[in-house]
């Protein structure tokens, strides 16, 4: 069976926003590089009062490297959804030869790849909202409750994204198990 699977439009779009969101933070901390503080807090302790700083560069360019490899990573999985796509589940509709069979495994592989996109930028935006409350909030309690709302933002919309995906998939399991 081909393994290649056709991109939708919104599966398009959601690259494109992915690549807008991650390279627009590159080239924004490119040009207000000289507006950032040369120190960052880069610690707190127990009582909120900072007791580490460290340069911009120590703290912005390896965070920034490790976004990077994580967003390769996923961008690259997005190309080849069969291969995340649970084996088990895709053997029983290739063993049946039945056309809705096939229609229903590309259809799980195009909401894999859909999730898969949507989980890429949930990542690259989640990191990006950090890096800003770090380089803006000198206070550890704007810090801590700003990368609170957004962990907690990164982690309904997650659990929203799961959800949809589990109910499609029975959806589309339902509707092609003839």
């Amino acid at each position: 069976m081909d393994d290649k699977v056709r991109w939708t439009v919104c599966q398009k779009i959601l690259l494109v926003l992915t690549l807008i969101s991650f390279f627009g933070f590159i080239i924004y901390l490119v040009l207000c590089w000289d507006q950032i503080p040369e120190r960052l807090v880069s610690k707190f302790n127990a009582g909120g009062e900072v007791i580490r700083y460290s340069k911009k560069a120590f703290t912005l360019v390896p965070m920034i490297m490790i976004e990077g490899i994580l967003f390769v990573i996923i961008t690259i999985i997005s190309f080849f959804p069969a291969a995340v796509t649970n084996i088990n589940a895709t053997k029983h509709i290739q063993d049946d030869l039945n056309i809705y069979n096939q229609s229903a495994l590309e259809h799980i592989r195009l909401l894999t790849r859909t999730i898969i996109l949507i989980t890429d930028l949930l990542f690259v935006n989640l990191f990006n909202a950090v890096f800003l409350s770090m380089i803006y909030s000198d206070s550890v309690l704007v810090q801590h409750r700003v990368t609170l709302y957004i962990i907690i933002g990164f982690a309904v919309l997650f659990a929203g994204t799961i959800l949809f995906y589990y109910f499609r998939l029975r959806q589309i399991m339902k509707g092609h198990s003839r």
